[in-house]
């Protein structure tokens, strides 16, 4: 597929790769994750980027809700944002930064059952 390199805000044309959409990535995160990644400041960030949110509920008793399907998900969530990581790459994807990374799990980590969290 053809495409062309695009002048970020530091005035360099970026190409569009898994590592210059990283470094976009690679910013200041608040505790509410709400951050737009486009015209990023990074010097070799790529200027159209954005990341992507799941959401869940906090709590997740409801409706018939399982545990067990409960813990699957946040297990499931924590691998993603963690160890998942190693896969993004060699498919061609921009990793998490170590910032958003944490910011995530912490998220995941608040997931409760019955008002309990399900991950320790």
């Amino acid at each position: 597929m053809a495409f062309g390199k695009i002048k970020n805000k530091a005035g360099i044309f970026v190409e569009p790769t898994p590592k210059s959409v990283s470094a976009a990535a690679n910013m200041k995160i608040p505790d509410d994750t709400n951050v737009s990644l486009t015209d990023t400041d990074a010097k070799d960030g790529y200027p159209i980027s954005s990341l992507t949110w799941l959401i869940f509920y906090k709590e997740q008793n409801y409706d018939g809700r399982s545990k067990a399907k409960a813990e699957s998900l946040a297990k499931m969530l924590r691998w993603m944002v963690t160890d998942g990581q190693k896969f993004v790459e060699p498919l061609q994807y921009s990793g998490l930064s170590k910032e958003a990374a944490l910011k995530s799990e912490k998220i995941i980590k608040s997931m409760t059952y019955d008002g309990t969290p399900i991950l320790k």
